[in-house]
């Protein structure tokens, strides 16, 4: 009588884990995708799919970089969004749609600007007292930084 044949994971089991990891998926999202059980996925986790767990962290962490450094520089710049609210109601037994577009001039986090020169420049601005900022007429920015130069 022939026993069940021992599980060995593949080279695609493995892949599977690593894409499913830098997704940010748990163990059990794992070994059900595929298709073992808890304790033999824990029996291979360090052998076999260690490296790929591993590397599937790691590519989640740099994807969140990536999209964390967008967003700064996003909120590093002065820019215009326009909004738009649709309004739907009821008049006279009619109904109208009213549309409203709106622009609005978003300026740059200042505590982001700090926060960026500091840690970000190179050991040139680690000092910073205050940061001021005024808009002119014309919506242009003008930043104001206090600062003592560490040197």
């Amino acid at each position: 009588m022939a026993g069940r044949k021992a599980y060995e994971p593949t080279e695609k089991h493995i892949e599977i884990v690593q894409d499913l990891k830098s997704k940010g998926a748990s163990d059990k999202a794992c070994y059900d995708a595929i298709s073992i059980g808890k304790t033999l996925f824990q029996k291979f986790k360090k052998t076999h799919f260690g490296t790929s767990i591993k590397k599937g962290k790691e590519i989640r962490a740099k994807n969140h970089y990536d999209l964390a450094v967008d967003a700064i520089a996003l909120r590093l710049q002065q820019r215009t969004v326009k909004e738009t609210t649709t309004i739907n109601r009821v008049y006279q037994g009619e109904d109208q749609e009213e549309t409203k577009t709106v622009e609005k001039v978003i300026q740059p986090a200042d505590t982001l600007i700090m926060f960026t020169l500091v840690n970000k420049g190179d050991g040139a601005w680690q000092s910073i007292n205050k940061v001021e900022q005024k808009v002119t007429v014309e919506n242009t920015p003008t930043i104001k930084l206090e600062w003592t130069d560490p040197k």
